[in-house]
C-alpha cells in the first residue's frame, strides 16, 4: 500500500494520535489496558482510512523521528543545540516527556535510583 501523507495529514494524524493519552502516555492507567490501545488504534486508523496496524507504524516512524532530533538538539559539539528543522517536531513534542528519566527510592537500600522507559 502506497500512502503519500502531506505535511498537514501528518501533523493531523499526530493531533489525533494525541487526543488518545493510552496510545502514547505511559503514565495513564489505561496505556497497560490493551483492549483501550486497540479501541484508540482502530479510531485513529478509520480517521484516515488506513489500517490499525498501519497507524501504528506510522506513529512509532514518526516518534523515532522526533526522539533522533531531540538527541541531535541535544548533542554536544559542533552538531548541538542546533534547533530542528524538521516541520512536525513541535506537534511531536509531547512524546518527549515519555523518556524523562523518574526518581524512585531503593527500599532497601534507601538510595535513589533513576528509572527510564524503554520501548
Amino acid at each position: 500500500m502506497t500512502n503519500t501523507w502531506s505535511n498537514e495529514k501528518t501533523l493531523d494524524f499526530i493531533n489525533e494520535v494525541q487526543l488518545h493519552p493510552e496510545i502514547w502516555n505511559v503514565e495513564t492507567g489505561m496505556y497497560k489496558d490493551n483492549n483501550a490501545k486497540k479501541d484508540a488504534w482502530s479510531i485513529v486508523a478509520t480517521k484516515f482510512d488506513i489500517s490499525s496496524d498501519d497507524a501504528y507504524k506510522k506513529f512509532r516512524s514518526l516518534r523515532t523521528y522526533v526522539k533522533n532530533e531531540e538527541r541531535k538538539k541535544n548533542k554536544s559539539g559542533s552538531a548541538g543545540g542546533k534547533q530542528t528543522k524538521w516541520f512536525a517536531y513541535d506537534a511531536m513534542s509531547f512524546i518527549l516527556s515519555q523518556d524523562t528519566p523518574k526518581t524512585r527510592l531503593d527500599s532497601e537500600n534507601a538510595t535513589e535510583n533513576v528509572c527510564t522507559y524503554i520501548y
